[in-house]
């Protein structure tokens, strides 16, 4: 399984980019992903940004403890990609573009102690075991909404659930 999906502005010639990489866990336990819910009700991937010196590997270990408290105990493959480009907030007719690559992954079922940091607290992290099936619904439900704040990763969420539903 392979997937790679371009969001938001395709064409990207000649403008300015400001770049993010982030790593995202798909642990699959007896049927159900590992997924955060939040506060909202939404589903993502446990993963995030990378650190400067961190490779892939390190940054996937790290976020999935920081954010689920579990112990990912073998990373097996990369899986699909998704950019995300869209107008840059902070500098104008620049593009902000993140790269969220997908790792297949398996946990250890020991849960320890999240380490959220103040955004995550104040959105209410809490580790879940899911469907892909009902996360997806979750998440279009709340995307189809008109929220005062727009929840940005959800087209993100679920064009990778979509990917990974095919296969597991």
């Amino acid at each position: 399984m392979y997937f790679k999906h371009i969001l938001g502005i395709q064409d990207i010639a000649d403008r300015k980019l400001t770049l993010r990489n982030t790593v995202r866990a798909v642990i699959l336990i007896e049927g159900k992903l590992l997924m955060i819910q939040t506060k909202r009700g939404d589903y993502k991937f446990p993963g995030g940004g990378m650190k400067p010196e961190e490779t892939y590997y390190q940054a996937i270990l790290r976020e999935v403890k920081e954010e689920t408290g579990y112990r990912v105990t073998k990373v097996i493959e990369k899986i699909g990609e998704i950019i995300e480009n869209y107008d840059d907030s902070y500098e104008e007719g620049a593009v902000f573009s993140m790269t969220s690559v997908f790792y297949r992954c398996e946990a250890s079922l020991d849960n320890f102690q999240q380490e959220l940091d103040e955004y995550e607290k104040d959105l209410e992290f809490q580790p879940v075991f899911i469907k892909a099936e009902e996360a997806i619904l979750c998440n279009e439900e709340l995307l189809s909404k008109d929220l005062e704040h727009k929840i940005s990763f959800l087209p993100r969420e679920i064009s990778a659930l979509k990917e990974i539903i095919k296969y597991i």
